[in-house]
């Protein structure tokens, strides 16, 4: 891992940033905040190195699924969930070591760790997870309020993460915000016309009532079909250039997970990819100009 990535907030990633509240300012590192150079409003540096921009609304509407997360995997690093499995992710993700990076909801950052670019950098709500791990740049915050100028980075992608999100069409929209002209967006997803995940995501399915009690999910996910993140980016002006359905990157040695690999086997012989694989990864285009 290069030192670069282990500094707080290098000029690189401080001249992308920008307030939060006035959406305008640039901001100047101070001793162990941010500073808006506009509004004057100051963001807390936690931990000596996450800066934090979640507001004060956002911070209560997260406040039940931030302790979810603390209380099920705060200061957990997925290290050795499936090295091969990682990597596989990570070049269909497809970085070149010459872009700036920014995964949206990076949790504690296993696959943006893996990723060879220029600048990697993760916006998470959750600084237990910020604080497991090296290796990136770490924002506090919300993807419907991203800290970020307009056109910042080469790649931006959620990683498991959209689901997440309780605004996706807003969230989509910044996240098709920061993303240069020309560059992509990407986004690695559960696919909702899996049979699994349409038993466990119909919140009608008293699987779904159950599994939150246990930890297994966080009660407010919902989860999108390919077809219709196609449509959003559709909406937010971006091209989609390719969409492929895979197993998913938890390759955990569970009866779970080797009876859907047996389901895939047989499946691909008489169903259509998107009811045999768990995950899918679609990628987008934004166009490098108004007319293209």
């Amino acid at each position: 891992m290069s030192a670069e990535h282990d500094r707080a907030i290098p000029d690189m990633l401080l001249n992308k940033l920008q307030c939060v509240q006035c959406r305008a300012g640039d901001m100047d590192l101070e001793a162990d905040s941010l500073r808006c150079l506009s509004c004057g409003t100051a963001y807390p540096l936690r931990a000596g190195r996450f800066p934090d921009f979640l507001t004060e609304a956002h911070r209560s509407q997260l406040e039940g699924e931030i302790e979810f997360w603390e209380a099920h995997y705060g200061d957990t690093v997925y290290e050795s969930e499936n090295e091969a499995s990682y990597q596989a992710w990570a070049e269909l993700i497809g970085a070149s070591p010459r872009d700036e990076v920014i995964e949206l909801g990076c949790g504690s950052g296993p696959q943006l760790r893996r990723i060879e670019a220029k600048l990697r950098v993760g916006l998470e709500p959750v600084l237990g997870l910020l604080t497991a791990t090296t290796g990136f740049h770490g924002l506090i915050g919300t993807v419907e309020n991203i800290p970020v100028q307009d056109g910042a980075f080469d790649l931006v992608y959620f990683n498991y993460s959209l689901h997440h999100v309780a605004d996706k069409e807003r969230g989509f929209a910044e996240a098709a915000r920061i993303t240069r002209p020309g560059g992509r967006l990407v986004a690695v997803e559960p696919n909702l016309e899996h049979p699994q995940r349409r038993l466990t995501s119909n919140p009608k399915s008293p699987f779904r009532k159950f599994m939150p009690l246990v930890g297994f999910v966080d009660p407010n996910e919902t989860f999108s079909s390919a077809g219709e993140l196609r449509e959003l980016g559709r909406r937010h002006g971006l091209t989609c250039q390719s969409l492929v359905y895979r197993e998913s990157m938890y390759d955990r040695p569970t009866l779970r997970y080797r009876v859907q690999k047996l389901y895939s086997r047989l499946g691909r012989y008489f169903l259509p990819d998107r009811l045999i694989y768990p995950s899918f990864i679609i990628s987008f285009k934004k166009p490098a100009s108004p007319g293209d």
